[in-house]
């Protein structure tokens, strides 16, 4: 941020100060302030070479002697959608194309209601631009699908291997983005934007295809969920509570 004077501006800026005395804000060298398109091949993003890694991770797990009828584990964390939001060509020019289409919550713009929580507003002027967040959008929508297309061969690698039957996966996050919403950006809220996150699980014969369940659950409970579907119960000792009783509808409380 102190060689590049135009960092966090959008290409082919020109060269200027961010403010009288050509000094940057805070929040100007922020890689939150960094939206674009990625010029470099896809196969150099990071999410191409951690999915490349993963793949290669899940064959010595499934494949290797050494692993022959034990349980195994992965993790694949996924950094992805997450400053800089700067996604690879094939998916940015994609949604770039639909950026007048997409939806901008009105509270984009009005923020009144802000007044009446301890949030303060945003310090970067574009978060309530409804072309800026749709721009914003379009590099968020991308990182995402990204993401999306290489778990597809995660999951395909265990189809391929006949794993899928007897393999529990789970999808999930650690925060949501506000993109714009409330005239905010990123996490630090406890609206619905930034908390809420996906949690999907599959367990072909054990969790029922389709199953919802429409209840407010929390990822503190989602390592003790793992226990009990893999039989290892007995050796939780987090804070969580496994959240198959929902699943199997046993709950009694």
């Amino acid at each position: 941020t102190k060689i590049d004077t135009r960092y966090g501006y959008p290409a082919g800026t020109p060269l200027k100060p961010k403010n009288k005395g050509g000094i940057f804000e805070p929040w100007q060298t922020s890689q939150n302030c960094v939206i674009g398109r990625d010029s470099l091949p896809e196969e150099y993003s990071a999410t191409h070479c951690l999915a490349k890694s993963a793949l290669h991770a899940l064959d010595r797990l499934i494949y290797s002697e050494k692993n022959d009828n034990k349980q195994w584990s992965l993790v694949v964390s996924f950094n992805s959608p997450h400053p800089p939001m700067v996604s690879t060509g094939k998916y940015f020019d994609k949604y770039w194309g639909l950026r007048d289409d997409f939806f901008v919550p009105p509270s984009v713009i009005n923020t009144s209601h802000m007044k009446n929580t301890p949030y303060k507003s945003d310090k970067n002027p574009n978060i309530q631009s409804v072309d800026a967040v749709k721009e914003w959008m379009v590099s968020y929508y991308a990182l995402v699908e990204e993401v999306d297309h290489h778990i597809g061969k995660l999951l395909r690698k265990l189809d391929e291997a006949g794993q899928t039957k007897n393999t529990l996966v789970i999808f999930t996050s650690d925060h949501g983005e506000s993109l714009g919403a409330h005239g905010r950006r990123g996490k630090g809220t406890f609206f619905e934007e930034s908390i809420r996150v996906p949690l999907m699980m599959r367990l072909p014969d054990k969790i029922p295809h389709g199953k919802s369940i429409d209840i407010p659950t929390s990822s503190i409970d989602v390592f003790s969920t793992i226990l009990d579907y893999t039989g290892n119960e007995m050796h939780d000792a987090s804070d969580g509570k496994s959240l198959r009783r929902f699943i199997d509808e046993s709950n009694t409380n």
